[in-house]
């Protein structure tokens, strides 16, 4: 992530985190019941309409004939509310109150991404200086352990010397894998952060997780040392 500012990622979580956004979708939807709220205490204009048939095969009297009879009415009904009662106010207040609650959830989850953000930013600086000390390390303790096997064929050093080498080279190696680990980790996060996780960047963390080369190596003989006791 060194290829971009601190600054340009809380950009990106500002504007695609998914908490923001869902939080940012769940004020907008309160905002718009404290409007649909309000509406209750407007007039309302319906349009009204209505059709009836009547029909029957002979009059009412000797002779009449039969009839059809049709009706259809079309109208506007205006309705001017004077008080509407306690219920409505109190919904009024209760859309009220979940829109702050609403607008308090969005800036804890922005203020929560933008610390997630800048914790998973240093932490990748972090463990980026951890590597590097552990590759110096390595190569240190390589370097001491060849130094160290040397002795012993010329009798310089004892298989003490040797152990504690290989010791600090695999506090070396340690060392390196966990900042490289670790680099990981900070840097999906920053991607899931931002809103910029892709499958591919799945794909691409999934094949980092393959057999050590070394894991597959038959364990170092095990080096017994007799210590003479009074």
């Amino acid at each position: 992530p060194s290829g971009a500012g601190l600054e340009r990622w809380l950009e990106d979580v500002d504007t695609n985190n998914p908490n923001i956004l869902a939080a940012l979708q769940a004020f907008e939807a309160a905002a718009a019941e404290v409007s649909k709220q309000h509406a209750g205490h407007l007039p309302t204009l319906d349009l009204v309409a209505s059709y009836g048939k009547n029909g029957q095969a002979v009059g009412g009297f000797p002779g009449q004939a039969g009839y059809d009879i049709v009706q259809g009415t079309l109208g506007l009904q205006l309705n001017v509310p004077l008080f509407s009662g306690g219920a409505q106010s109190a919904r009024v207040d209760e859309a009220l109150a979940q829109k702050e609650k609403a607008r308090l959830d969005l800036e804890v989850a922005r203020r929560t991404a933008i610390l997630n953000a800048k914790q998973a930013w240093f932490g990748w600086h972090g463990a980026l200086a951890r590597t590097r000390a552990g590759t110096q390390a390595v190569k240190s303790a390589r370097s001491a352990l060849a130094q160290a096997t040397a002795g012993v064929e010329n009798g310089l050093k004892t298989e003490l010397d040797v152990l504690q080498a290989e010791q600090q080279l695999r506090a070396g190696q340690r060392d390196f894998r966990k900042g490289r680990y670790d680099q990981v980790v900070a840097f999906v996060r920053l991607l899931a952060l931002s809103g910029r996780l892709t499958e591919g960047d799945v794909a691409a963390l999934d094949r980092l997780l393959v057999a050590s080369p070394e894991a597959a190596e038959p364990p170092p003989e095990a080096v017994t040392i007799k210590v003479s006791g009074r």
